[in-house]
């Protein structure tokens, strides 16, 4: 491949050991880039560097370089500005994350010579830690002032947008679909089924669970253990790594149900597809999800989560949406598609194949990258950033020093209110025994009260309470200065008073004493 004089490098976290739908939309761009006299060249993480499709590109012809990830913020800046001197680059695209501040310093160092864009392929996950998000801030407000940002949907640029990224610098670019290798099959339908030990007849729902927890496997093994509990004949092909594999272990035991298969990820992803009935994506957080663009190039039917992530999908045909997070919602929504009858799977099909080739292809999403690509590149290089790397870095590091700051207090504040709680609930408890114990007496007194009918019951009154009572109770009883005990004598002295009138007004006469003083009437 001929080596133009300028080019553009993309900067990848890219892990995985398959090529797929990533790399070859980085070959896409091959395109639109010598359309604009500038050539390709690639650095990946060294945890690909033995991967075989690395050398394939290398024996394309394209430039790789390894970086290696865990080096400290300074050395990857360094190694990355290397790599953009000798590869003469105009414009750095980082893929991922990892690499967004060192390209950023990088650039910096060219003095506006390099443009840098930042492909957001994720949203920010919200269980990420304090610190993460002090970076992110500092990141998106700092040093996003002289970046462009690629978001593979609107709900990704919004939220950058709230940490601080100049909107006007973003652009929405769909990923794009390699069509071909998502439709290729080597198997075919019946050969992988009979390898997994799935029955012809079984309906097929599969999910890709790379991350179990974000991509809602969870929702899946309650939703299609329901359905088997209730004699449907499904089976759920979940594909992941070993991190997929702990994560069901953990949620069913060493020994997996007849109605899943945990298998590996293939580079004949089409055999896949193929063997399935349903696509389902139950994920909680999402970018763009290769696999649902794969999925509805097959003509599958889609069953996904309503999350703003991929909510473009609801243009495509045959695209069923549940509540995210909700199981039973996940459960109607199967039911739902394997109700549908053949002629509108048949026709849902075409459309979902129609929408992939018009919308999703890599053809036409290297076209956006490149227009994209000729806007940066026509821009300025003046930007709104110190025009200094020191003044840079004093910047971002004033930035996260306040981040830090404004997270130790909060963290102050939470562990103030967690002691006051405490001290709260303390308080409820020590109120909650004597109140009880306070009760407990009142119930003593009533009960003996309503016990003592006979005049000197006092006495046995007192003797009932201290069979009842504690020790301790029992002596502040016998205490002349106890109120409960005075309570108790000035009770005894009312029914005695009652008791003395009640002797006047039954007199054994019959007559009030008072009338009988009177003289009788002749």
């Amino acid at each position: 491949m001929e080596r133009l004089r300028a080019s553009v490098i993309h900067v990848a976290a890219y892990g995985a050991a398959y090529p797929g739908t990533f790399v070859a939309s980085l070959r896409a761009l091959q395109r639109p880039c010598s359309g604009m006299g500038l050539s390709l060249a690639f650095a990946f993480s060294d945890c690909v560097a033995s991967h075989g499709w690395v050398a394939d590109l290398r024996r394309e012809g394209f430039p790789v370089h390894i970086l290696r990830a865990a080096e400290s913020l300074g050395a990857r800046t360094r190694a990355l500005a290397e790599i953009v001197a000798r590869e003469r680059a105009v414009l750095i695209h980082t893929h991922f994350g990892t690499y967004d501040v060192p390209a950023a310093l990088a650039a910096l160092r060219s003095r506006g010579r390099v443009a840098v864009v930042w492909h957001a392929h994720n949203a920010l996950s919200e269980r990420r830690p304090v610190l993460s998000v002090a970076k992110d801030l500092a990141k998106l407000s700092v040093l996003g002032r002289g970046a462009r940002l690629v978001a593979v949907s609107p709900a990704i640029i919004d939220e950058a947008a709230r940490h601080g990224f100049p909107r006007g610098r973003a652009w929405h670019v769909p990923n794009g679909i390699d069509l071909a290798h998502a439709t290729r099959t080597r198997l075919g339908r019946d050969e992988l089924r009979r390898q997994l030990g799935i029955a012809s007849s079984a309906s097929v729902v599969l999910a890709f669970g790379w991350d179990p927890e974000r991509k809602g496997i969870d929702l899946a093994l309650r939703a299609l253990g329901a359905m088997s509990a209730r004699g449907a004949a499904a089976v759920l092909v979940a594909v992941g790594t070993e991190r997929l594999r702990s994560f069901v272990h953990a949620a069913l035991g060493r020994a997996l149900p007849a109605w899943l298969r945990v298998v590996e990820p293939r580079e004949d992803v089409a055999d896949l597809f193929a063997a399935a009935d349903v696509f389902l994506s139950a994920s909680r957080e999402e970018g763009f999800s290769y696999a649902l663009g794969e999925a509805l190039a097959n003509g599958l039917p889609v069953v996904c989560s309503d999350i703003p992530g991929i909510r473009w999908a609801c243009r495509a045909p045959g695209v069923q949406l549940f509540t995210p997070g909700d199981a039973v919602s996940l459960v109607q929504a199967l039911i739902a598609v394997s109700r549908r009858s053949r002629a509108d799977r048949e026709a849902f099909a075409l459309g979902a194949r129609r929408f992939a080739a018009e919308q999703l292809s890599l053809a036409v999403w290297a076209d956006r990258m490149g227009s994209m690509y000729r806007a940066v590149l026509g821009e300025s290089a003046s930007v709104a950033i110190p025009r200094t790397e020191d003044k840079l870095e004093a910047m971002l590091l004033n930035e996260v020093q306040k981040l830090a700051r404004l997270h130790a207090a909060g963290q102050a504040k939470i562990a103030e209110l967690q002691s006051e709680i405490a001290e709260h609930r303390k308080q409820a408890q020590e109120q909650k025994a004597t109140m009880k114990r306070l009760l407990d007496e009142v119930s003593v007194i009533q009960a003996t009260l309503a016990s003592g009918s006979a005049p000197g019951h006092a006495a046995t009154r007192a003797e009932n309470v201290n069979h009842v009572v504690s020790p301790v109770q029992a002596r502040n009883i016998d205490s002349s200065h106890n109120p409960i005990v005075d309570e108790y004598d000035e009770v005894d002295r009312e029914e005695a008073r009652h008791d003395d009138r009640d002797r006047h007004l039954h007199h054994p006469s019959g007559i009030p004493p008072l009338v009988s003083r009177l003289p009788t009437q002749r």
